[in-house]
């Protein structure tokens, strides 16, 4: 059993399955906390309820191709050997050696693999979503679909509608209209088993701060239902990926700020999700732990896993194989990072997207959209 902390009691009884999310009786943890919990393993403390956009399309392919990802380092089969050097990955493991992909996110113990009929389809799906909180409109017709083994960024200003976009495909807020599919499965009817399929990590670190890094781990696996024989392998593997070997027993809120982001990270993949939504993950980190939280995401796209993430980073957003320029509640763009600096409004002008940074695109989207009526 888990050992007890002398301030926060452990559960007594967690309801297990991954469509139940919640603790039966005695627990540490809300019920409202652990549903969201099941959400994904960096958001056990959110509340789980909280006209037609002209968008510039520069995709070269149609929306629901599977092309190849073609983000800022080009396919990402030669992403480790050209960014991170050939020894994998470059993040230190246990003992010193070479963080390799490979390692993150291998199938647990008796874990199935994906059928191959899936591997071809888009496993986030956004179809017409709109969201409105009386006669303001949050967001509205948000459309688009991202592949497995691909990074999708949601990129705009503090207010654009990009975490309403956000927590309705996480399953977290209903929409007004449209529909949203994680792994086939539309969120709207499936529930439990839809949220099941993909793992949170929330913006604010929201990992319980008494426990220690191993006592969340074992908290968030029992909310997902893993199976008791996977668990240990699981927490093993990941606590020597994500380098946290020397903070096991360290209580949460005692962590720096850089491995409080890798617990969120480790409690979100727990349940290897082939969805991962991450919510602004490297805000307020410095940019060394930035770039080691990138090399993981990576790591995971090259197993097949679909990311979801929303940013105000440029720099960042340039890790992305395609993006979606997000304001006023519309999407006004979307593209690959090239392709939006490309084909940004007076981009010709000033030499195309050679010369052009991915800020100035996204003012340049910004400045048309309200030069023709000042509305997305």
């Amino acid at each position: 059993s888990l050992p007890r902390t002398p301030s926060l009691p452990f559960p007594k009884t967690f309801a297990r399955g991954r469509e139940a999310g919640a603790l039966l009786e005695g627990g540490a943890v809300s019920r409202t906390s652990a549903e969201s919990a099941g959400v994904g393993g960096s958001h056990a403390g959110e509340n789980a309820k909280l006209s037609k956009t002209p968008v510039a399309d520069t995709s070269s392919t149609e929306l629901s191709s599977a092309s190849s990802p073609s983000g800022k380092y080009g396919n990402r089969d030669s992403i480790s050997a050209k960014v991170f050097g050939r020894g994998g990955m470059g993040a230190r493991g246990k003992g010193g050696e070479s963080f390799s992909p490979e390692k993150f996110l291998l199938p647990s113990p008796g874990d199935s693999t994906q059928p191959p009929a899936l591997a071809s389809q888009p496993v986030i799906r956004a179809v017409s979503l709109t969201k409105k909180f009386g006669t303001f409109v949050a967001a509205h017709d948000i459309t688009f679909e991202v592949q497995p083994g691909r990074i999708f960024g949601l990129l705009g200003p503090n207010g654009a509608g990009k975490s309403t976009t956000f927590r309705m495909l996480c399953g977290l807020s209903r929409p007004t209209e449209g529909e949203c599919f994680v792994a086939g499965m539309n969120l709207l009817t499936a529930g439990g088993a839809a949220r099941a399929k993909l793992g949170y990590m929330a913006q604010k670190f929201s990992l319980y701060g008494e426990l220690t890094v191993q006592q969340n781990m074992r908290l968030m696996a029992d909310l997902y239902g893993l199976e008791r024989g996977r668990v240990k392998p699981r927490i093993e593997q990941l606590v020597e990926a994500l380098d946290l070997e020397t903070f096991r027993d360290v209580r949460a809120f005692n962590l720096p700020l850089g491995q409080k982001q890798r617990l969120a990270m480790a409690c979100a993949t727990l349940h290897e999700p082939p969805v991962l939504f991450l919510d602004e993950p490297t805000s307020g980190v410095d940019p060394r732990t930035r770039r080691e939280f990138w090399k993981h995401i990576n790591a995971m796209t090259q197993n097949g896993v679909a990311v979801l993430v929303t940013t105000h980073f440029m720099e960042e957003a340039e890790y992305c194989d395609e993006i979606a320029l997000v304001f006023q509640g519309g999407i006004i763009a979307r593209g690959t990072p090239d392709e939006l600096k490309g084909k940004a409004p007076g981009a010709a002008k000033n030499g195309g997207a050679a010369d052009m940074t991915l800020e100035e695109a996204f003012i340049a989207y910004i400045e048309e959209v309200q030069r023709k009526g000042g509305h997305a």
